[in-house]
């Protein structure tokens, strides 16, 4: 555990490894939309409640990844060396978070619920990704689906403890899930989409996600009940990513301009509202939303630095 004041971070054995760049890739993949349209700027944030969290010294990335009730906020960030770290902060304080098999690279904590249960995916010595669940200092790493062999990745959890994510098994297919109780079960393709990525589910079992068609722009969905709601921000959206969803239906994510900017966004009651955090230049992402209406996610200022933020709604 440590707190801010630090002048340097826990230092690791994990270097970039195939998980991380297939990260930097995916990241690299949100940019590549094709449409352009007209639309007014994102609503302005100025009202708006921000917490700004603290800086830890060092790092050259950050990502707050899910929020929950208690104000909990995981993640994951990169140090100077380029190490990547999992964490939880809370109430000021980092704590790296570090999966007992995670033996190459980085134990990275995508999602928490209000129970405090941290759902994330690791790499083993055989470059293996698997996911685990972290809960009162105990990892418990679940079983991969039948026919996954390059990685199980998980993106969400709510408080039944179901799980959502991607694997993809040895003809790189990609098939979205949701685990419950130890069964996996395969949600259908988004109709013509490349690829389906769900990011986000509630109590409900309302899923969302993002999803890429053949040409590879992003667009947001809501799928319930067996039927898929695309979500496209209106006005000169070139992608939009939903990323997670509350207990009262209420949507988040980013979405890219026609100058390739991100906003944020929320989604809620057939409603779009964007917004960027004050002293964002490079970009506001959002990451995840709790019942409470708290948002999380992290903003790039003008020199390209990263700064996590929780936005009370």
């Amino acid at each position: 555990m440590f707190n801010t004041s630090n002048r340097s971070l826990l230092r690791s054995r994990s270097r970039f490894t195939p998980l991380m760049l297939g990260l930097l890739c995916l990241l690299m993949l949100t940019t590549l939309a094709v449409p352009k349209a007209e639309a007014a700027p994102p609503a302005s944030a100025a009202s708006a409640k921000f917490t700004i969290l603290p800086d830890v010294p060092n790092v050259l990335d950050s990502a707050a990844l899910g929020i929950n009730n208690r104000g909990q906020v995981v993640g994951i960030l990169f140090d100077s060396d380029f190490n990547a770290h999992g964490f939880l902060y809370e109430r000021g304080v980092y704590t790296i978070l570090a999966a007992p098999g995670a033996l190459v690279g980085p134990t990275f904590p995508v999602g928490i619920n209000n129970q405090g249960q941290i759902v994330g995916s690791y790499q083993d010595s055989d470059f293996n990704v698997h996911t685990f669940v972290y809960e009162k200092g105990i990892y418990t790493t679940l079983p991969d689906p039948p026919g996954a062999v390059f990685g199980v990745f998980p993106n969400g959890i709510n408080e039944k403890g179901q799980i959502i994510g991607t694997y993809q098994d040895e003809n790189f297919q990609n098939y979205a899930y949701v685990y419950d109780k130890g069964v996996y079960v395969i949600l259908p393709n988004v109709p013509g989409a490349a690829l389906t990525i769900p990011s986000g589910i509630n109590n409900s079992g309302q899923i969302t996600g993002y999803f890429y068609d053949q040409d590879f722009t992003g667009y947001g969905f809501l799928y319930e009940k067996g039927v898929y709601t695309t979500l496209t921000v209106p006005g000169d959206a070139i992608a939009t990513f939903s990323t997670a969803i509350n207990n009262q239906g209420t949507v988040v994510g980013y979405y890219l301009d026609s100058a390739f900017n991100a906003h944020g966004l929320v989604y809620a009651r057939g409603l779009y509202t964007t917004f960027d955090v004050p002293g964002a230049v490079f970009g506001t992402l959002v990451y995840g939303v709790s019942d409470s209406g708290n948002i999380s996610g992290t903003y790039y200022d003008g020199d390209f630095l990263p700064h996590n933020f929780v936005l009370r709604l």
